[in-house]
This record gives structure tokens, sequence and C-alpha cells, in this order.
């Protein structure tokens, strides 16, 4: 196992267990899995609650903030009701970031294009650029749930069933396909 994997399934492991209540109430609250909200924490921060993602800041004014990598635009905070401050609180943070992927599931379906749109909303972006950004990052989500296992649950099983995400074991997510574009 190389270390990537054990660091993963440590950190996983020790997050699972203290913060598993917060990451349980968030899926449930948005209809979503606290397996799919594990994997973009990690592909997000790395699982660290005092992330801080600096590198659009020249262009946008804005950074992302904590587990879920939330980002700090007055408008999405104001919309959400919080102050940057509470992006550090590690449920406040988890329960956001359900709250935005359960709000991406809401406008483009149970699809790895949803969850490609919690992290590039595309607004700067040309329709072909704004593909490849949520395929790549639906691929790195989705490597992610292929590395480790949560609350049980062997990782790729995660499925949709009456508008919400739940762990079934042995039924696996398809892999991301590249988004296509509408007509």
């Amino acid at each position: 196992m190389t270390f990537h994997k054990i660091a993963l399934a440590s950190m996983l492991a020790f997050l699972t267990r203290h913060a598993s209540a917060c990451w349980s109430e968030a899926a449930a609250s948005y209809g979503g899995s606290a397996a799919l909200l594990q994997a973009i924490a990690w592909t997000e921060s790395s699982m660290r609650k005092s992330a801080v993602n600096d590198s659009h800041f020249h262009i946008t004014g804005t950074r992302d903030i904590g587990l879920m990598g939330i980002n700090s635009a007055k408008s999405v905070l104001k919309r959400l009701g919080i102050h940057e401050s509470d992006l550090f609180d590690s449920c406040t943070n988890i329960r956001i970031g359900a709250r935005i992927l359960a709000e991406k599931f809401a406008r483009y379906g149970p699809t790895w294009e949803a969850v490609g749109a919690y992290n590039a909303s595309c607004t700067k972006l040309a329709p072909r650029e704004c593909q490849v950004t949520r395929s790549a990052y639906a691929w790195k989500v989705y490597r992610n749930m292929q590395r480790a296992k949560f609350e049980g649950a062997s990782a790729n099983s995660i499925v949709h069933k009456h508008r919400k995400f739940v762990l079934r074991h042995g039924e696996p997510l398809p892999p991301p396909t590249v988004v296509t574009l509408q007509p």
C-alpha cells in the first residue's frame, strides 16, 4: 500500500470517528452521501479543516476555505447566511458543502457534471474549457472515492435513488464520463 493510500485511510478513519455526526447529518439534511462529501473534502483540502486555497485570489478576490473548499465570495456568504470566519468550523463547512452540492444536483441532476460544478462554476471559462475542468475535477473525486472506504461500505457503492444519494454495498458508481455540451 502506498504512503498516500495509508495516509488517506488513516485520516479518513480519524475524521470519520470524530466528525461522523457532522458528515451524516449534512448528508441526511441535503439528501446526499457522507462518502461523496468526504471524497470532495479530500479533493478540496486533503481533509484539512484550516485549509485556505488562495490560488485564484488575484483573479477573483476570493479564496476557498476549510474541508469542503467553500468559496469566500461575499455574494456566496450572504446567500448562505454565514460569515467567512464560520467556514473554519468543520461542521458548518461540511453542512455548507452539502448544501452547495445539493444545489448542483438540483440544477444538473445526479450526475458527475454536478460534482464537477461543485468546484467549477465556469463563469469565466469557455464552454469547452468548462467541460474539461469539470470532468477533471469529477475524476479526482471519483479516484478519491476508490482509494478509501467510508463507513464500512466500498467507496464505489454510491447510487442514486429517489433523488437521494445513499450508500449501498455492491452497486458500483459508474466512472465519470466526459461532460457533453447540450445542443
